[in-house]
């Protein structure tokens, strides 16, 4: 019975060797293929899975929700001396909020379209989107302008100014 039991183990031992240094040899620290050490998706900040700072409350197309604005001016710690361009880089958020919103219900609530007029819509929407950024931008620079080192470094942290998208949507 012992004969046999170490027959048995020698022989799963002599499979599972050659086995388990093919596994191990799968990573990317061995050059071979498969998941392993290194930068990839959960790997650490910047990996791109999850929303990054300033973005959880962001839709179409990194455009800031204007309901955050007030928690953001209080972070911010807006003056009186600063208060115009912040009206104006608020106005813009808003502007350009709603009326994604607005192209978002149109687009919903319109008959079904053809593939080359659902194309000229969202050329038409891609133009309007790159205006809106503009003016949100513009608006931002304003805003940080006026502002003291440490209020821009929150705004920069908190709503960050993305570039804008160029060419189709993914």
């Amino acid at each position: 019975m012992r004969a046999t039991s170490f027959a048995a183990i020698l022989a799963i031992s002599l499979l599972a060797a050659p086995l388990s240094a093919l596994a191990q040899g799968a990573g990317t620290g061995s050059g071979g293929p498969g998941p392993g050490p290194g930068a990839g998706m959960g790997m650490g900040p910047g990996s791109g899975v999850g929303p990054g700072p300033g973005m959880m409350r962001r839709g179409g197309g990194g455009l800031q929700d204007p309901a955050t604005l007030p928690a953001l001016k209080q972070k911010l710690g807006v003056t009186a001396q600063q208060e115009m361009q912040w009206k104006a880089y608020a106005d813009a958020v808003t502007n350009a909020w709603e009326t994604r919103q607005a192209q978002r219900q149109t687009m919903l609530q319109s008959p079904p379209a053809t593939v080359a007029e659902r194309e000229q819509i969202r050329a038409s929407h891609r133009e309007v989107g790159l205006q809106l950024h503009s003016e949100v931008l513009k608006a931002r620079d304003g805003l940080a302008s006026v502002l003291t080192p440490e209020q821009r470094n929150t705004l920069n942290q908190v709503a960050p100014a993305f570039q804008p998208r160029m060419g189709p949507p993914r």
